[in-house]
């Protein structure tokens, strides 16, 4: 049995008489032939009505290939807006910490969904996207999101994780991929000083999320800043400081103490086993953070 066909709709008495009622109110008739197949669920669909049936018998063939090849899909499935499908991702990101579930959020509702939330997935087009990408970086007053190049690369970022999310089931490619992103701006090294660090250190310590979420990090923020801003330890040398071997700093929020720290924390430390920081000596205000010292051997 033929999975594609084209019917020839004269065979029907609703089609006639459509097409009696269009010449007698002097409008065009509707299209004789209608391609008819089977989708891979067994039903049957319409393929679209043609003038002529050479067209109709094009469209067949093209329908037969996509179904004989596996690349068919419900032209339906397409319809689905992007809002819809990114709720979905983001409510099935079960996988993410915390504290990205909320970057994401955060991504999608002020920059991703704005611009995408109501287009149907088969009309995200990829120099669409493109122009999207080009207008993050734009400034405000020239209509665009005044973003860095970082920020712009997250936002593009997620929008390409929901696309992406959506294939094959939904459409055949993401039309977010190869489009051409900016480069990462160099780092320019910026230097605090005492006060500066205490600030950052104390502000970091009450962090919270754009949704008024305190951040996962929170109660060890403190005592991270002062560890790193006054031993001289790498980032990954801190994060190996956890006092039961895992990847993440633990220190005990009442007393900053800093839990299993490595050896330059040790010799930074004074014989009392307090990592100073803060003004110079003579100044008052001066402050320690504790560091628990190996025992000797």
């Amino acid at each position: 049995m033929a999975r594609a066909w084209v019917y020839d709709r004269t065979k029907d008495k609703t089609y006639n008489e459509a097409v009696r009622k269009a010449k007698d109110a002097k409008r065009t008739p509707p299209a004789r032939w209608m391609v008819r197949y089977y989708d891979p669920s067994g039903k049957i669909k319409s393929g679209g009505t043609f003038k002529k049936k050479p067209d109709a018998e094009k469209r067949q063939t093209e329908i037969e290939n996509s179904l004989h090849e596996g690349s068919y899909r419900n032209p339906h499935d397409g319809k689905v807006t992007v809002g819809e499908m990114a709720e979905k991702w983001l409510t099935a990101r079960t996988d993410i910490k915390r504290s990205t579930w909320w970057k994401y959020r955060a991504l999608l509702d002020t920059h991703v969904l704005p611009r995408w939330g109501d287009l149907p997935l088969s009309a995200v087009h990829t120099e669409d996207v493109a122009v999207w990408v080009a207008q993050l970086q734009k400034p405000r007053d020239e209509g665009g999101a005044n973003l860095g190049s970082s920020q712009t690369r997250l936002a593009h970022g997620v929008l390409a994780m929901v696309l992406g999310w959506c294939v094959p089931r939904r459409i055949p490619t993401n039309p977010a991929r190869g489009v051409p992103l900016p480069k990462p701006s160099e780092a320019e090294h910026v230097y605090l000083d005492h006060d500066q660090v205490e600030r950052l250190a104390n502000a970091a310590a009450s962090l919270r999320t754009a949704y008024d979420q305190v951040a996962a990090s929170a109660h060890n923020n403190r005592a991270l800043i002062l560890l790193l801003a006054y031993t001289g330890l790498r980032w990954n040398e801190a994060a190996a400081c956890g006092s039961q071997g895992g990847s993440v700093p633990s220190a005990d929020p009442r007393r900053d103490r800093l839990r299993g720290s490595r050896r330059r924390a040790h010799r930074a430390a004074s014989e009392d086993g307090q990592v100073p920081y803060g003004p110079d000596p003579a100044v008052p205000g001066r402050g320690t953070a504790a560091v628990r010292r190996r025992p000797a051997g």
